[in-house]
């Protein structure tokens, strides 16, 4: 996997994952990259590329022997979902997808503590859900009817949430019903699905729901809590607000697991998570004076909410398990920078600084460039088709399952690769004092 295995063999872990900090299993024998970060180390190498999913998901497995991801090159449309040995760093093929982006790859996540693995896959026009056992048996597949392929797995493993497809919402940019459409569960034994929570219902719950009614509204981003029994979820008119003709609307709001109890917990600029332990959201949110900031909100939509000091927000944010350290990326001068934040007090530490390539999002560029008469989901069409043509690489940090290691994805111009900071040697340097 590295260009030089020998670092392999010197510094081979011989105990167990799961009587090491997840950190500490990796550091052992991955490659270190000073020239990212003093406590950086490289997972993966080329010629294959290789990717986790998002900065929701984490990639270990519950007992933290085994780290999630895919592996593809750009001229083979079939993608291999894989799992790495964090002790070795051997990797092995679970499956195989062929619906999946370069962005966010085949949203491959753990299906909750039972040690299974969930996928999308399927060709034009159609998708699956498919679970499976690490090993690549027991192979489960769910065919999914009118949903978005921005899916997310319940923490315990019983359900899968997921949107409408926007070509249902929105055809021919006509805005549609909204009773019948939105958040859907899918039960991931049986593989029914149902609508839990409408755009309809979320409209209403929006200060200015009268003028915010003739815009492009739909839900996406579902976030399940780590513990409780609350989803987040973003209303958005995203694409239909790019060229102007609509304002920009992006509210966080949570539901309950079934749809009950909805709260509108405020207005965001982009990106939103749950506090791994309390009932808080941290988003993306400019403040007076421009400025991007974190900020806090209560999941209850109760209360104002509170921007974190001093530091400036941006990317993809996440908590540590224990819920005292941030981590994003986007942040500083360099857009492709990793950084940990305290939230108490503001304090922002640069951990990885990779001078990272990527490509621009497909659609954006479409719906800018679209010709007379060709509507939005033209473009996005358009766009999809034209899917294996852009490639982009966003850092997307997650939190090791213990809160000692952060993992992201760099291209630094041979590909994406999969990069860990050793949260627990950065403090040696001083993080965190």
């Amino acid at each position: 996997m590295n260009r030089n295995n020998k670092h392999v063999e010197r510094k081979l872990c011989m105990t167990p994952a799961s009587a090491c900090s997840a950190a500490a299993s990796l550091a052992r024998w991955a490659a270190p990259v000073p020239e990212i970060g003093r406590a950086v180390y490289r997972l993966t190498d080329g010629p294959r590329e290789h990717k986790h999913a998002y900065y929701i998901f984490s990639p270990w497995s519950p007992d933290g022997r085994l780290l999630l991801l895919m592996r593809y090159d750009r001229k083979n449309p079939g993608a291999e979902i894989c799992v790495m040995d964090t002790a070795t760093g051997a990797i092995s093929v679970a499956g195989r997808s062929r619906k999946w982006n370069s962005h966010s790859a085949a949203l491959q996540q753990w299906r909750g503590a039972g040690g299974r693995i969930l996928y999308v896959t399927g060709g034009k026009g159609e998708m699956s859900i498919v679970t499976v056992i690490p090993d690549g048996s027991g192979e489960r597949v769910f065919p999914s009817v009118g949903l978005d392929n921005e899916v997310c797995c319940s923490p315990d493993g019983r359900w899968l949430y997921g949107v409408t497809l926007l070509a249902e919402i929105f055809p021919g940019d006509e805005i549609t019903s909204r009773h019948d459409k939105g958040l859907i569960r899918m039960d991931l034994e049986t593989g029914a699905q149902e609508l839990v929570f409408s755009i309809e219902q979320a409209l209403v719950l929006l200060p200015d729901a009268l003028s915010a009614a003739s815009c492009h509204l739909y839900i996406k981003r579902i976030i399940p809590h780590p513990r409780l029994p609350r989803l987040i979820f973003t209303l958005t008119n995203t694409f239909w607000d790019i060229d102007g003709k609509e304002p920009r609307i992006r509210w966080v709001m949570s539901v309950g697991t079934d749809g009950s109890a909805p709260a509108c917990a405020g207005e965001i600029r982009h990106h939103s998570n749950w506090h791994p332990i309390e009932e808080r959201i941290v988003a993306n949110m400019r403040d007076g004076d421009g400025m991007m900031r974190f900020r806090l909100y209560r999941g209850d939509g109760r209360g104002l909410p509170e921007d974190v000091p001093s530091a400036t927000g941006s990317g993809h944010p996440s908590f540590s398990p224990d819920g005292r350290w941030l981590c994003t990326d986007g942040a500083g001068p360099h857009s492709t920078q990793v950084v940990l934040c305290d939230p108490r007090t503001g304090r922002v530490t640069i951990v990885a600084d990779p001078n990272c390539v990527s490509g621009g999002y497909p659609s954006f560029k479409a719906i800018r460039e679209r010709t007379a008469g060709e509507t939005v989901m033209d473009a996005l069409e358009r766009a999809a088709a034209k899917s294996g043509e852009t490639w982009q690489t966003q850092a997307h940090p997650v939190w090791s399952r213990d809160g000692s290691a952060v993992l992201f994805n760099a291209d630094l111009g041979h590909g994406s690769q999969l990069y860990a900071v050793d949260v627990e040697r950065m403090k040696r340097y001083g993080f965190g004092t």
